[in-house]
């Protein structure tokens, strides 16, 4: 987890507190990111979020969010949670 920079998702995730608390607990730095920052990526993979309005969740926050705009790992599901990696 030192690798971590950190974790984003969407801003309509922001009252979820199982996500808040499980973030907490690494512990490691949550941030919530607006519609338009959101859909401004590219989502390398379809995502149901379209649903909601946005082009995806987990690639492009993690891509809004990166340094190097890399996205290293696409969306995988575990579960209920949908993680993509970018550096």
């Amino acid at each position: 987890q030192k690798d971590v920079m950190l974790f984003a998702t969407t801003a309509k995730k922001c009252s979820e507190t199982g996500l808040i608390e499980g973030v907490a607990a690494i512990p490691a730095n949550l941030i919530f990111l607006d519609d338009d920052t959101i859909n401004a990526q590219t989502a390398a993979t379809p995502s149901k979020a379209k649903k909601i309005g946005l082009v995806g969740v987990a690639e492009p926050c993690a891509l809004a969010v990166s340094k190097h705009r890399d996205l290293v790992m696409k969306k995988k599901i575990f579960g209920k949670v949908t993680i993509a990696i970018a550096r």
